[in-house]
């Protein structure tokens, strides 16, 4: 379930876009009902913004790399970006945070999936863990809650169950 963690955030929003889809061509003689509203968008998510007048905050993902990790920046809402690094291999402070939190813990989410987290008492502002495919750090500069930590993860884990 952890194997391709990274491509899970790095697709996530194409989910919403992507999928099974079965468009035909029109005849006069297959013709039935109303036209066929969607416009097919493909991995172009200014194309679904224009079309729809709907803004999807999936499109404001950017990535980044250096050699041996890549850094996704991901918006949680319109104050709080989630910054997701990846390695392969164990990182001391993968995070690059330095600053000093009074809660330094481990902990386990409720699929026993196990981070160690740095933060304040109602806030994790860095959370690290391990999987099969590498070392993960989360960090947000202004904390997310425990559940917002296991929605993230469960988001990424179903996503990246399903594109087995």
């Amino acid at each position: 379930m952890h194997k391709k963690f990274l491509s899970a955030i790095l697709l996530m929003g194409l989910i919403f876009f992507t999928g099974c889809t079965n468009v035909q061509t029109a005849t006069k003689s297959n013709l039935i009902g109303m036209p066929n509203p969607w416009t097919d968008c493909g991995k172009d998510f200014e194309c679904a913004q224009k079309a729809s007048s709907v803004t999807f905050p999936v499109a404001n993902i950017s990535v980044r790399a250096m050699d041996g990790m890549v850094e996704v920046f991901y918006p949680i809402d319109a104050k709080r970006t989630l910054i997701l690094r990846k390695t392969n291999k164990e990182i001391e402070n993968m995070s690059g945070v330095y600053t000093k939190y009074p809660v330094n813990k481990k902990i386990k989410l409720d699929n026993d999936v196990a981070f160690k987290i740095r933060g304040t008492k109602d806030l994790i502002y860095v959370a690290d863990f391990s999987a099969e495919s590498g070392y993960y750090s989360f960090y947000c500069e202004n904390g997310f809650t425990k559940n917002e930590l296991e929605r993230f993860y469960n988001i990424l884990a179903e996503f990246e169950s399903s594109r087995i």
